[in-house]
Formats: C-alpha cells, structure tokens, sequence
C-alpha cells in the first residue's frame, strides 16, 4: 500500500481505515469485501462499515448486476470538488471570522516564533501575495 497515498487521503479527512479502504479499491477497480479488506489488510466488518460511511459521502458505489456486491470508487475529481468548495466556503467567511476577532477592543497581538521559517511565514502572510 502506497504510504505517501494514505498520507495525502488522511490529510483530506479520511481516517486511516477508510484510507486503506479508498486505496485498496482504487487499486482493484472493483471489488468485494473480501478483497478489499485482503489489500487494505483489514478485517471485513470494518470494511463493511468503511465502506458505507465513504458510499453515503459518495465515493463509492455498488457496481450493478454482479452475483456478489462489488464496489468501485467514483472519481477522485468529485472529492476535489467538494474539498474545493469547503475551502470557498471558509475563505468567503475570513472577513467574518476577523471581525468577530476584533470586537473585544483593544488586544495585543503577540506571536512567537521558533525558527526564521515561521517568521518569514509571518511576514509572507501580513504583506499578501
């Protein structure tokens, strides 16, 4: 199982098992329980389960017309999409989130830094782009 995969799937809000799930499936194709669960090495109640919480979200589905229930994954550009939007969603509310921040009168603002990467992250994001 590709490491740096599950890293970058845990770094999107998936969990380690559903991670495991996610790349396991999308490294078969399509499949079943039982050979999902074998590649992301996982027992398969927990694939079960797994695997409905990622379906309702609406990256899976039940592939129609097999004897036994097998999956696929839906295209990874639908959860970019709804990442994409979350972020729109956030960076529309920055103003707001400021704002509140600013209502209880005068503060001081102090930071501290560890390293000079931090303080030219600091200055990078006071000045913009």
């Amino acid at each position: 199982m590709d490491h740096t995969l599950l890293k970058v799937l845990e770094n999107v809000g998936f969990s380690e098992k559903e991670g495991r799930v996610y790349a396991a499936l999308a490294e078969l194709g399509e499949g079943t329980v039982a050979k999902m669960a074998g590649k992301a090495e996982l027992k398969r109640p927990g694939v079960y389960v797994v695997l409905g919480a990622r379906m309702a979200r609406g990256d899976g589905s039940e592939v129609p017309g097999k004897k036994i229930n097998t999956y696929q994954i839906t295209d990874p550009s639908a959860i970019l999409g709804r990442l994409q939007e979350r972020v729109k969603d956030f960076s529309d509310f920055v103003p707001v989130i400021r704002t509140l921040a600013n209502r209880g009168g005068a503060r001081p603002k102090i930071s501290f830094f560890e390293s000079k990467e931090g303080i030219l992250t600091c200055t990078r994001a006071s000045t913009g782009p």
